[in-house]
């Protein structure tokens, strides 16, 4: 094992620390897209180390960089995203996929699906998506994901899909104004779970709906995400900047935007927003 700052670069046998093992990651991913697989102790985000080792080298399309803490962890909209060491999954997938810039949004709900389907096959627990990207379980967050994005005019050059998972936190984890708001597969359950397991599982799922996209085109996903959504039919409110919306969720498009119908009887294509579903 080499390390280089806090960075176990790994995909290598014999790579292990805090419970995450790249040998085990790598046995049960079972080969596919995912080629490599590096594990970190602590980074200021997965998603920045990814653009980095993008930047740095001619990486493999299904390079994975996993954290054990994130010292800069971040969500939608530049917010915090809480990462304490020992507990949670931080990870973020390398991709290159065939798709324009405009279709972006379907790279969100591949990863909103993966990571709903592999916590349904590991916990038990009713997954939910609240669009765009939020993981829910009895209408608190337990994960969340963050897709970025580097595009010419055409094509999209390369995508980091993040994926954030509260697996072991407890409430005293969390600042205590996210309390009630936030939770965790633990909490849920009320039992520990291997975050090597839920890893596996996910990268599993992100490569299959990954996939389905490539092969089969949207339909297939925007159906499966409709069947998962929290927010589909419930009345919402939208922030978008210094604008406020509300009205009825519809439903999503061909390209995953959310049409609210207002209640002025108009709607509305959302392409992104802070939501708030009311009831």
């Amino acid at each position: 094992m080499t390390k280089s700052g806090n960075a176990i670069h790994a995909g290598r046998r014999g790579d292990a620390f805090a419970g995450l093992s790249s040998d085990e990651i790598l046995a049960g991913i079972c080969g596919g897209i995912w080629k490599k697989v590096c594990l970190f102790e602590s980074v200021d985000s997965t998603n920045e180390r990814a653009f980095a080792l993008a930047a740095s080298e001619a990486f493999p399309q299904g390079a994975v960089m996993i954290a054990d803490a994130q010292s800069s962890g971040r969500g939608r909209l530049g917010r915090r995203w809480i990462s304490p060491p020992g507990r949670n999954i931080y990870m973020s997938a390398l991709l290159k996929p065939e798709i324009g810039p405009r279709e972006a949004t379907l790279l969100t709900i591949v990863g909103a699906l993966a990571g709903a389907v592999a916590l349904r096959n590991k916990t038990g627990l009713d997954l939910r998506i609240k669009w765009p990207n939020d993981l829910m379980v009895n209408n608190r967050k337990i994960g969340g994901i963050l897709t970025e994005i580097r595009s010419g005019p055409e094509k999209i050059n390369l995508v980091v899909i993040g994926i954030g998972v509260n697996v072991n936190s407890d409430e005293m984890d969390f600042p205590e104004e996210l309390r009630g708001i936030v939770t965790s597969a633990r909490t849920e359950a009320g039992r520990t779970f291997s975050r090597v397991g839920i890893i596996i599982e996910i990268l599993r799922e992100l490569e299959r709906w990954y996939k389905i996209l490539t092969s089969e085109g949207r339909r297939p996903l925007l159906e499966e995400w409709k069947s998962l959504s929290s927010t589909i039919g419930k009345e919402v409110r939208i922030v978008l900047g210094n604008e406020v919306l509300s009205g009825v969720a519809e439903t999503i498009d061909d390209n995953g935007m959310l049409i609210l119908q207002l209640g002025s009887g108009g709607k509305r294509r959302i392409s992104s927003g802070d939501v708030m579903e009311l009831r």
